[in-house]
């Protein structure tokens, strides 16, 4: 289930217990995909240092979400979208943050719908840095 050169493939479980295979395009040494699901807050994911970057979540099969809460290291998005997909290659937004904030909890509540596919989409850095995040959970509500 890799998406890219440089991705992971790991069996993980989110706070509601649902098995998650992980994949990202880029992430900087020893900063892979699957520390941003593994529960705890001293290690991290991070991006390789440009705005077009992302980490994306596959649930296994099909789940409803309607939350997720984003940990942000001081590395943060400023600008960044939330997207679905059923099959992992076409991708629906659900959710724009604008105004990102370094070392910031974020609880992003949605409309709940189904998805096997979660993409966080960097569009702009908060800093020099690139993306990094302590723990991306999923909710069903």
């Amino acid at each position: 289930r890799a998406m890219a050169n440089r991705s992971v493939d790991v069996q993980v479980f989110l706070s509601f217990f649902l098995p998650l295979a992980l994949a990202v395009v880029h992430a900087a040494v020893g900063m892979t995909a699957a520390n941003a699901v593994d529960g705890n807050l001293k290690t991290r994911w991070g991006s390789a240092r440009t705005d077009d970057e992302w980490i994306q979540l596959d649930l296994g099969s099909e789940k409803t979400v309607g939350k997720l809460i984003l940990k942000w290291e001081q590395a943060a998005g400023k600008e960044y979208t939330i997207q679905f997909s059923d099959d992992g290659k076409a991708f629906t937004e659900v959710f724009r943050k604008t105004d990102g904030k370094p070392n910031a909890s974020e609880t992003i509540q949605i409309s709940p719908r189904k998805t096997r596919y979660i993409r966080i989409q960097g569009i702009k850095r908060a800093t020099g840095y690139g993306y990094s995040l302590w723990e991306v959970e999923a909710y069903e509500k």
